[in-house]
């Protein structure tokens, strides 16, 4: 009879069991409940450890354990109602264990195995007993403590209650190093001793058989007789039930983490819109978006930095794709010009067949199909955009120092337009019949000030004439001189059916996707510039040209390469579009290696603007710059850069602007470059099909130059 009742159990309870397995480079977190009880354990631990992601196990970790392993069962030292240290100031036991897995060699491996199960309500009764014997005097035999006992032990029978089992398995190929590694990881669990200990048995040989079987089976007995049951309460078993925090995450870098950040999505970029990242939960992928609903703030600029190889070409190019998607057209400036690499070739192979006449390629670097580049786009569309060509045709031949030469100049830009030769006809010295036929243009035009102008020059005599056409003209020896810049600058604008076939007025109303390469390697450093600011201005007076007609993505990467002489117009430039583009509806789209190289100057009226931002790995120094617009990702201005510096490659801290507000920064995974995760199409032919449709032979533009230099040595003979 006696043996009967030693050997009944309480009936089982729902348990849960959280197992720690721990290896030279893995510390790994289980946990295993029964298929009836999961999805209420699943939800436990997303409320307790809301970012934590939750994983089917694809292996049984208990298998590895044979004869090579040691164990040990540990058990409360002392009655129930005493507790272990419930001290949440401290990370014990993890720092214990987590140093302890540096000892571990070659198959070394481990599993702490914790299972509880709830005690039934009254469980308390009995423990209440032995408090009133202990408060007695009838202590422990073992007892040492001196002094008042702590609040947990206070606090304990007020709680409910859990029985456990705690277990600790070590296989190893050198019976000592098994040992070793056993007793330390049993030490590391008497961390938690306070007014109760631990006490650690290790598992004979003859009784090792039972015990894993037990392990494997998950067992918990729960002995019949109050005082041999080990009973915790849900504060003692928070410190067995902990998740590694970042720090220790970071020290010991064996810790299964996922590596990406978690963080969690505004609920206003989760609704559709253009996707520009995803973020790992616990519930799944979840997709990001820029919403499109709100088209002020969705035109408004981004600034996007991230360190070489930190996948910025990537995330402009998916902003032009996934852009496209929602009918948003978009012009790249492509100075890199990478063959079958670069972030204009990812843009081109995502074009399906019958989409291709989508994407047009304007490649400037063409030296054998050159294409005309003119400003057209500052003639016909206003006086303020006709003001701002002539404007910026003066800083782009370089005389905006010269008071009485600029105004020249930009007189004859608005007469007949900026072709350099023609300008230079306009201001050759009387006699001038090509002058006296744009006169006469001018006056069946109505443009009375424009005449008066240009008669006022007639008036100022054949000395002051040549006197300012030799300054203009000592200027076109840049681009005259040059045999690239000649060809695309000079010639006649290229017309079929009575329309120009390069006009990014048109192509921006329809939508297009545009690339405008500028090879470094045809322009050179002194030409670049040049040809770069060139570009800016045409782009921004097509967009001023059509209005606010539908958004247009304009991608600028690492404009600080470009600027070169004109330094401080492009700048101008930039701060105006900057400034007026949302008006507009265009985009700038910045990229940078790091903040520094943004024109101090820019870098104010950037986040005067209140920019999207897209942060991916990058220099302390670009962080610190930018702490102020992040502090909320952390909540602390003093750890929002040492946080940021743990971003990895490929991920983005995107600092949003939607809803009215600054959306509270977020970690992203980026897209995969588009021919990785689209259908990727060999489009490579569609650049010489550009330049064939867009450009003329070399040949034909060469001939056409020397029959307008012939033209005007004649008219200055005559």
């Amino acid at each position: 009879m006696a043996t009967a009742v030693e050997q009944w159990c309480w009936p089982e309870r729902e348990r849960i069991f959280w197992e720690t397995v721990i290896s030279r480079d893995r510390y790994e977190i289980r946990m295993a409940t029964r298929a009836r009880t999961a999805e209420m354990a699943r939800q436990q631990v997303e409320a307790t450890w809301p970012t934590a992601v939750l994983e089917p196990a694809e292996d049984d970790h208990l298998l590895p354990f044979g004869p090579d392993t040691d164990a040990w069962h540990l058990r409360l030292r002392f009655p129930h109602f005493l507790s272990l240290s419930t001290d949440r100031r401290k990370l014990a036991p993890l720092p214990l264990l987590l140093e302890l897995s540096r000892q571990f060699r070659g198959d070394d491996y481990a599993v702490i195995q914790f299972g509880f199960q709830a005690a039934e309500p009254d469980w308390w009764k009995d423990a209440a007993t032995d408090r009133r014997e202990f408060d007695r005097g009838h202590k422990p035999r073992e007892w040492r403590k001196v002094g008042h006992l702590s609040e947990a032990t206070e606090q304990k029978l007020a709680g409910q209650g859990f029985d456990f089992v705690l277990r600790v398995l070590v296989r190893s190929d050198d019976p000592r190093r098994r040992q070793r590694l056993g007793r330390g990881l049993c030490t590391g669990l008497a961390s938690l001793n306070a007014d109760n200990q631990f006490e650690a048995r290790r598992v004979p040989g003859w009784r090792f058989g039972r015990f894993l079987r037990d392990v494997r089976a998950r067992r918990l007995q729960v002995p019949f007789f109050s005082g041999r049951r080990d009973i915790l309460t849900p504060a003692e078993i928070g410190r067995l039930l902990q998740l590694p925090p970042r720090s220790l995450q970071q020290e010991y870098g064996i810790v299964a983490a996922v590596a990406q950040r978690e963080s969690k999505v505004p609920a206003a970029l989760r609704r559709g819109g253009v996707k520009i990242g995803t973020v790992r939960q616990k519930d799944g992928e979840v997709d990001v978006f820029l919403p499109t609903s709100n088209m002020d703030e969705f035109c408004l600029p981004h600034v996007a930095i991230a360190e070489m190889g930190g996948g910025k070409d990537t995330l402009a190019a998916n902003l032009v794709v996934e852009g496209r998607l929602h009918g948003i057209g978009s012009f790249l400036v492509d100075v890199v010009d990478e063959k079958n690499r670069g972030m204009s070739d990812q843009v081109r192979d995502t074009f399906a067949p019958d989409e291709l006449e989508q994407y047009i390629e304007v490649d400037l670097g063409n030296t054998d199909w050159p294409i005309a580049q003119d400003w057209h786009e500052g003639l016909g569309a206003g006086r303020e955009a006709n003001r701002r060509m002539a404007a910026e045709l003066s800083t782009f031949l370089g005389t905006g120092d010269m008071t009485d030469t600029d105004h020249w100049l930009r007189a004859a830009a608005r007469a007949v337009g900026g072709n350099p030769l023609h300008i230079a006809n306009m201001l050759s010295p009387d006699p001038n019949p090509y002058r006296e036929q744009v006169l006469r243009r001018l006056r069946v035009e109505r443009q009375v000030f424009l005449v008066r102008e240009w008669e006022a020059y007639t008036a100022l005599g054949e000395r002051k004439q040549a006197q300012i056409a030799g300054y203009v003209q000592s200027r076109l020896v840049k681009i005259i001189s040059d045999d690239a810049m000649r060809n695309i600058f000079c010639q006649e604008p290229k017309v079929v059916s009575g329309k120009r076939v390069v006009d990014y007025a048109r192509w921006m109303r329809e939508g297009k996707t545009v690339v405008v390469k500028i090879p470094k390697k045809v322009f050179m450093k002194s030409g670049t510039p040049r040809v770069f600011h060139h570009q800016l201005v045409k782009i921004w007076l097509a967009k001023m040209a059509i209005g606010a007609d539908g958004p247009t993505f304009l991608i600028l990467n690492e404009i600080h390469q470009m600027l070169g002489a004109n330094f401080e117009a492009c700048v101008d430039l930039l701060e105006d579009i900057v400034v007026e583009a949302r008006k507009y509806r265009l985009i700038p789209v910045f990229l940078f290696h790091d903040w520094a190289q943004v024109p101090r100057d820019l870098r104010d009226i950037l986040i005067s603007a209140g920019p999207h931002l897209h942060l991916g790995a990058s220099s302390k120094k670009t962080y610190e710059a930018l702490k102020e617009e992040l502090v909320d990702f952390t909540g602390d201005v003093s750890t929002v850069v040492e946080e940021c510096l743990r971003i990895e490659k490929k991920d983005w801290l995107h600092v949003i602007r939607a809803e009215g507000k600054r959306q509270t920064p977020f970690v992203a995974r980026g897209l995969r470059p588009p021919k990785e995760r689209l259908y990727a199409y060999e489009n490579w032919y569609r650049g010489e099909e550009c330049a064939r449709l867009f450009g003329r032979p070399v040949e034909e533009v060469e001939a056409q130059l020397y029959a307008t230099l012939c033209s005007a040595t004649q008219t200055n003979t005559a």
